[in-house]
This record gives structure tokens, sequence and C-alpha cells, in this order.
């Protein structure tokens, strides 16, 4: 199996209330535990919008790849 890219969430930023999400310093929870269990290769999400959650360059709990959903 050859993996190219590794989605650690699929629209984690549509959480509802009471949840504060996106949370940062959980999602970068998820992402050390991601690398902790030997994923190397790029990260990519899959922000429920356009918000920039998570996007490089936002700091704590950052991705690789910028993604979000568009539908018609």
């Amino acid at each position: 199996v050859l993996v190219i890219l590794y989605q650690p969430e699929n629209e984690y930023s549509g959480g509802i209330e009471p949840a504060i999400f996106p949370d940062a310093p959980y999602f970068q929870r998820v992402i050390d535990q991601v690398r902790k269990a030997g994923i190397v290769v790029p990260l990519i999400n899959n922000d429920a919008w356009s918000g920039g959650h998570n996007a490089p360059g936002t700091g704590l709990g950052e991705v690789d790849i910028y993604g979000h959903d568009n539908y018609p």
C-alpha cells in the first residue's frame, strides 16, 4: 500500500455547541498521536467550509495541506 497523504479528521470544524470548535490544542494532540504512530506523510484536513481552520501557518494544530468542502 502506497500512502501519499493522511487525513486525521473530517469536518472537525463543523462541531456544535456547547463544544468550542475548532480547538487547536485538541487538534494538535491528534496530530501528535498520528506522528507518534509513525505516520510521516503530509497531513491534510477537510474543513467543513472555507474557514481556514488548521491551515498551514495558523500555528497550533496546523496541517501540511489545507482542504475544505465545497458543494454546489
